[in-house]
Order: C-alpha cells, then structure tokens, then sequence
C-alpha cells in the first residue's frame, strides 16, 4: 500500500510475498532467542501453510498435535486445527 509515497505494509488481511521475504531476511538477522523462534514459526505458517493472518492470531503452541502416517509411525509434520472462512474448522499440517 503506498500512502504519501511511502510503501507501508498492509496487515489487515493478509502478507505480500515481498513483505514475507523482508520479515524472513531481518528474522535470519536476529539472535537465536525464544521470541525469535515464535516470529519465525509465525513467519512460517503464513509461507507453508496459507493460514490467514486472523487464524494465526488465535493459535498456540500447544494447540498442534502429531500426525501419524498409515503405518501409525509420526511423521515430520503436526498439524493445527483452525477456524477460518464461514466458521469452518480446517485442519491445517505444518512442519516441525
């Protein structure tokens, strides 16, 4: 969104992939610290997953669960349950 010539982010509904590179690009700058780990698994969702910004807000981490291939062995992902458009949940899988 440009607004008096300046280009400023536009968070209400969702993330260019511009401004999803730039928020990775300063995270990878940043020191190894438990809030950076969060951006950058908030950071993650957005990129992998195509959770909207309003789904994001009212996850935890304690709301992601393992999943299990057929053979009943975990597998690299876990996956959130999330309610989005029209107030349907969705199971969304994320990586670890």
């Amino acid at each position: 969104v440009q607004r008096h010539g300046v280009r400023q982010l536009d968070a209400g509904r969702s993330f260019a992939r511009d401004d999803l590179l730039v928020m990775g690009e300063v995270l990878r700058g940043k020191g190894e610290t438990m809030a950076t780990r969060r951006l950058r698994a908030i950071l993650s969702l957005f990129v992998d997953s195509g959770v909207r910004r309003s789904e994001v807000e009212m996850l935890t981490f304690g709301q992601a669960v393992p999943v299990r291939d057929e053979s009943n062995a975990l597998t690299n992902f876990q996956q959130v349950e999330v309610l989005g458009k029209g107030n349907k949940l969705r199971q969304v899988p994320i990586k670890d």
